[in-house]
């Protein structure tokens, strides 16, 4: 143990201005670990006995040691450099006893190593089918699209960095790089998210930057309204069973949740290149009660784009929803959502259903990607008004659509997890149509038509 006592009172020099009075009798000035006893006695790391003798010949046991470590370790904050490497190899050779004395080795650990890195490769395997249609403005053909039959094959990297500033306070980012293995098209690893959270108070949580937006993020149906790694702004959330959660901020261009490869089409191509920036504002009221969770939510959209083909640059929409829990294993998830942008009057945009958005959904467990053997399955019913959501999450139903979405996802082994879904649905208005022809409608005017539409994701994805 003579090492580990030495290594001790080196480790905690740094914390110590001058060594303290020698309080031990039967350690004389001379000895060579006087200058190592008086430092730990004056940390408080070591305290002899009741008679004023250090007993420095007597063993000790490995209990003794991990109860004079447990004392240092407190000091850590203040312990850098080489000495702090020290304490590490410390804690590591006596993790056992520091446990049975419930001393966390996890909290020298989280100070040694303040970044945390975490990611997913994600492949994806969709299948589009869609009949043809023409994107009309003033009776003119803009564009004219197939999508029958559509393949897309794609690789996702997304690297999430979480660097501690303090205890309350941490700076997150998100990196993604994708192929497309249809078209052999790479892109460069991106940013996608950079912003700082922290808490202010017991339970309060800010943050300031470019994060990641995910509307009743308590439910099921979580993602309905607003999916999106776009915001620029702040949000504030407070409460506890009850919590409130206000968001402000600006989306640039490239907000719309484009899945299923809309983002190489040429349609949205051009919207792109016509779209404003928008400034976004949202309260979300939610909790958990018992058997049920809920969520009300008001989410406000404005710029001046929308002028264009609706005479108004703000778009408001309402939602509600609730989880009712039967068990550990069943969920049933109900949502509903109102949009207030006024519907034209021609025969396209005149269905008032396109303000609408409805889902309920019945989920029987779920997939942990830490525990192999797990799964989770689910059946939908989904009714995406094109005027009802911004950016819906779901990967299999769409914006401007309704009908089935079902679903399947299980994990065969640890941080591997394999997810089937499949979507039949027509459109809400006149025909079917695809996600780009209703934000086409949406943003720029005109109309589009198509019967209708079914849809199949594969995905493999790998955590670490």
């Amino acid at each position: 143990m003579k090492k580990y006592l030495t290594a001790l009172a080196i480790c905690l020099t740094t914390a110590t201005a001058n060594a303290a009075t020698n309080p031990f009798s039967d350690v004389p000035a001379g000895h060579w670990a006087y200058n190592a006893v008086t430092r730990l006695a004056a940390e408080g790391v070591i305290e002899g006995y009741g008679d004023g003798t250090f007993l420095g010949n007597r063993n000790i046991t490995r209990y003794e040691m991990a109860q004079m470590l447990a004392k240092a370790l407190a000091k850590q904050p203040q312990v850098t450099g080489a000495s702090r490497a020290d304490l590490d190899r410390l804690a590591a050779e006596f993790r056992a006893e520091l446990d049975s004395l419930g001393v966390r080795v996890a909290e020298l650990e989280k100070h040694s190593d303040m970044v945390q890195f975490s990611g997913i490769v994600r492949a994806d395997f969709v299948r589009d089918r869609a009949y043809p249609w023409a994107w009309l403005i003033n009776n003119n053909s803009i564009h004219d699209f197939t999508r029958e039959d559509t393949h897309e094959n794609s690789i996702l990297a997304r690297f999430e960095v979480d660097g501690a500033v303090s205890d309350k306070w941490h700076a997150l980012a998100r990196l993604e790089g994708y192929v497309n293995l249809t078209d052999d098209d790479t892109t460069d690893l991106s940013l996608k998210r950079i912003y700082a959270q922290g808490q202010l108070g017991n339970a309060t949580i800010l943050r300031l930057g470019k994060f990641g937006l995910l509307d009743s993020e308590n439910l099921t149906n979580a993602g309905f309204i607003i999916d999106s790694d776009y915001l620029s702004g702040a949000s504030l959330e407070f409460g506890n069973n009850i919590k409130l959660k206000l968001t402000a901020g600006r989306f640039n261009h490239n907000y719309l949740n484009l899945s299923h490869g809309a983002e190489s089409n040429s349609a949205m191509e051009y919207i792109r290149n016509k779209w404003d920036n928008a400034d976004y504002q949202s309260a979300e009221l939610f909790g958990n009660a018992g058997k049920w969770s809920w969520s009300l939510g008001y989410h406000r959209l404005t710029t001046d784009m929308m002028i264009k083909s609706f005479g108004t640059e703000k778009e408001i929409i309402g939602a509600l929803g609730v989880d009712y829990h039967f068990d550990n294993n069943w969920t049933l998830g109900l949502y509903h959502s109102h949009g207030t942008l006024p519907v034209p009057g021609d025969d396209v945009f005149s269905d008032d259903m396109e303000k609408e958005g409805y889902s309920a959904q019945i989920t029987y467990k779920q997939a942990n990607p830490t525990d192999a053997g797990s799964f989770g399955t689910w059946l939908a019913y989904r009714h995406l008004g094109c005027y009802s959501a911004i950016a819906p999450t779901f990967d299999g139903a769409q914006l401007g659509a309704k009908g089935l979405e079902y679903g399947l996802e299980f994990v065969p082994m640890q941080n591997l997890k394999v997810s089937f879904v499949g979507f039949w649905g027509r459109h809400i208005g006149s025909g079917d149509i695809t996600q780009t022809a209703r934000v086409a409608e949406r943003w720029l005017g005109g109309h589009a038509t198509e019967r209708y539409t079914t849809h199949f994701l594969g995905r493999i994805e790998y955590s670490f």
